[in-house]
This record gives C-alpha cells, structure tokens and sequence, in this order.
C-alpha cells in the first residue's frame, strides 16, 4: 500500500486522461449488495458539456466527468478515488466519485466525479 497525493495541477481539468476508480460498492443494477473485494476500473475523462447532455443542469467547472464504456461507479462507490499518472508518472488523486446517473450504473451513463484539488 501507498499513499498517493492530490494532483498539484490546479488548472488541468483531465479532459481524455485515462484514469482508474475503485471502489468496494455494487457491481450490479439492482444496487443491493456491496462488494465484498476492493474493484476497478479504467475510464476516460470526458469533456462537461457531453456530460451535461445526460445531468441536464446540473454539471459545474468543479465537476469532472468520465465515460462507462469500460466499466462505471456504482452505489457505494461515493468517496472513493479517481487515480491517473501526472506528468512525471506519477499516480496522483485527480478526482472523487460524488454521483451516478439515476436509472442505475450498468446502462452506460457517464460517471460524475469532483475534481479534486490540493
């Protein structure tokens, strides 16, 4: 295990990175049951005006946006890190996973996050 810092790029909203979320909530639409085991995924960060097609109103410039076509967070998933390499390769906290489309997290919604800053 190590620790790993916030990133320090304070103006870099992470449009098309790839980076990693986890997470020890549901896997599955109906939401019921935790995950037993830490997983997961790799995502792109997309850009808040496609997000804003799906959270009509609701995205901000704190917002920080990925697509599902890999894989999505899920109900338990709240709080819980998005990771990418900075520009020494290093793993940094780019994001926090705050929401999830409300029809679920299996239909491929985009995942919201806060843009996390140091």
């Amino acid at each position: 295990v190590t620790a790993i810092d916030f990133s320090n790029d304070v103006s870099n909203n992470f449009f098309q990175t790839r980076a990693t979320t986890m997470g020890f909530g549901s896997t599955q639409d109906p939401a019921t049951h935790l995950s037993l085991q830490l997983n997961y995924v790799e995502m792109q960060v997309i850009s808040n005006e496609v997000c804003n097609e799906t959270f009509t109103g609701v995205i901000e410039e704190s917002n920080l946006c990925t697509d599902a076509a890999t894989g999505s967070t899920c109900a338990g998933d709240a709080g819980g890190p998005l990771v990418a390499r900075d520009a020494s390769n290093q793993w940094v906290i780019i994001g926090v996973t705050s929401f999830r489309h409300r029809d679920g997290c299996t239909l491929g919604h985009p995942c919201e996050l806060k843009l996390a800053k140091n």
